[in-house]
């Protein structure tokens, strides 16, 4: 079944409980551990350089329902994780040096945090996985945004299905829950935007001078900076604009792209062994600054 991309009533009827209409809350969090780039190696804890950051909090304001943690995958290298903000105050906890921490279930049956794009154990986490930094092309905020959007289908169909057999604890999806189904559901789109993202890569190792993350660092933050204002003054901010890599729907524009899922895996393979038959670094790739 084909993804609309438009959301589903179920699912803007269900949100809307929750968040007003142009809320610009966020929430995007990185371990403590994560391995971030060079400036920050071996220096606890983990830290963006200030252009990353803005770009990850100008992200994450234009998905007011999920939460996208940053966890250590394989050599120390980033991997994503999304889920879909739960309707519950979150909790916190007070360590005995007086520091928060919020308190999440990863396994959550509603509201499980599911991996999308880079994976705990992939190889290629440090390939596509970095911030721009240290790989120009795809940079970290760029695959940030695409394990959003790709999270966004995936609520979208946890609803439809939920729509269809209606929302109630009884249902029995034969040992899955709705995320489980959904995440099937899109499981092909998320491999297009895996080769989608190594493509970039790969392209970046053979040409050092082609570059998909150039962006305007101080306009984003002028554009922040105005959105807390909104904020403050209004209540809401227009999150209406298009979005930041000019894209309103990637993952469609992916999906076409890229149709032939066995084309698609075939071709992830291909790039991944290239890379270590070269001998070129997974930790630092030739031709990435």
């Amino acid at each position: 079944m084909k993804i609309s991309p438009v959301f589903t009533s179920a699912y803007t009827s269900k949100v809307s409980k929750n968040h007003s209409k142009n809320t610009s809350f966020k929430g995007i969090y990185v371990d403590y551990a994560t391995d971030i780039g060079d400036e920050k190696k071996d220096i606890y804890p983990a830290s963006f350089k200030s252009n990353d950051a803005l770009l990850l909090n100008e992200i994450a304001r234009r998905y007011p329902n999920q939460d996208c943690f940053i966890g250590r995958g394989a050599q120390g290298k980033p991997y994503l994780e999304f889920r879909e903000r739960p309707e519950d105050v979150q909790v916190y906890k007070v360590n005995k040096f007086n520091r928060y921490s919020i308190d999440v279930n990863p396994d959550s049956k509603d509201y499980p945090c599911i991996p999308l794009i880079l994976h705990k154990n992939s190889d290629y986490n440090a390939l596509i996985g970095l911030p721009s930094k240290k790989s120009d092309n795809p940079s970290l905020p760029f695959t940030v945004q695409l394990g959003f959007e790709l999270h966004k289908k995936l609520i979208e169909r946890k609803y439809q299905i939920l729509s269809i057999l209606g929302e109630n604890e009884s249902i029995d999806l034969g040992g899955e829950s709705a995320s489980q189904k959904a995440y099937k559901g899109i499981k092909e789109l998320e491999i297009a935007v895996t080769r989608y993202l190594l493509e970039c890569a790969f392209a970046s190792i053979n040409n050092p001078d082609s570059k998909v993350d150039s962006f305007n660092y101080q306009q984003v933050k002028e554009n922040l900076a105005e959105k807390r204002k909104q904020d403050l003054l209004s209540g809401s901010s227009d999150t209406t604009e298009t979005d930041l890599l000019g894209k309103k729907d990637i993952c469609e524009l992916i999906r076409q792209r890229y149709p032939d899922v066995e084309e698609n895996k075939k071709r992830i393979k291909e790039i991944t062994d290239y890379i270590k038959i070269m001998g070129i670094s997974l930790d630092r790739p030739n031709g990435m600054q």
